[in-house]
């Protein structure tokens, strides 16, 4: 994970887990999706090195204030664990809940060159982006089983039209630049790509929070 400086540590707030709807609001139609850049968490600089020189300034603190900050990155230290610890409890958590399959390279590469034999949707996200905790993730009111890509693959399944469209996720934190395919050209997320039984891909180009154009999408490019 990259390291940042101590002055831009309050800059990535907005990297949490929304989990009661408090994303920023989808004022435009440019305001849907976050740029795909690495997960910044909070860090100094010195992190590594601090965890390095553990224990010297406590063998002999050469003043108060010494003393002081050692108390200070010792406790930072402890919650940035813990939250990093629960953050990954509450992720996981949400994914024991979510019913739309997660996609692994395989999958993703056997999506892109017709394997499947269906027409596929597939969701890139990260679950740091707030656009994509909305919409993958958890509804506005923080409900797994409601996030409208959870409602949108069942819609999907009950209606005769859509019922052999599959409905995959992919987790670009967890793949990687190297494994999503070249064919899909992930620049921001949520990204949406439809693939027919061949594998011909197109994007989604309006906002994916709108599961009704996203339907309609789906229906214009289906081929079974």
């Amino acid at each position: 994970m990259s390291r940042f400086c101590i002055l831009v540590i309050l800059l990535p707030s907005a990297s949490g887990l929304t989990i009661r709807g408090d994303a920023p609001a989808l004022a435009t139609a440019v305001d849907f999706t976050c740029p795909l850049v690495p997960v910044v968490n909070l860090a100094f600089s010195g992190d590594e090195a601090m965890e390095k020189r553990e224990g010297k300034f406590a063998d002999a603190p050469s003043d108060q204030k010494q003393r002081a900050l050692q108390e200070a990155r010792t406790t930072y230290q402890v919650k940035k664990t813990a939250f990093e610890d629960s953050t990954a409890d509450l992720y996981g958590a949400i994914e024991a809940i979510l019913q739309v399959p997660a996609a692994d390279a395989a999958m993703l590469q056997n999506v892109s060159k017709g394997k499947v034999g269906k027409d596929t949707l597939v969701a890139f996200y990260a679950p740091w982006c707030p656009h994509c905790q909305t919409f993958v993730l958890h509804d506005e009111d923080g409900i797994p089983a409601n996030a409208p890509l959870e409602v949108l693959r069942k819609d999907f399944a009950k209606a005769d039209a859509t019922k052999n469209v599959n409905v995959i996720r992919a987790d670009v934190t967890k793949l990687g630049q190297k494994s999503i395919p070249s064919s899909f050209v992930v620049q921001g997320i949520p990204a949406v790509y439809f693939v027919n039984a061949k594998g011909e891909e197109t994007q989604f180009q309006g906002n994916p929070h709108n599961t009704s154009a996203l339907k309609a999408f789906v229906e214009d490019h289906r081929t079974m």
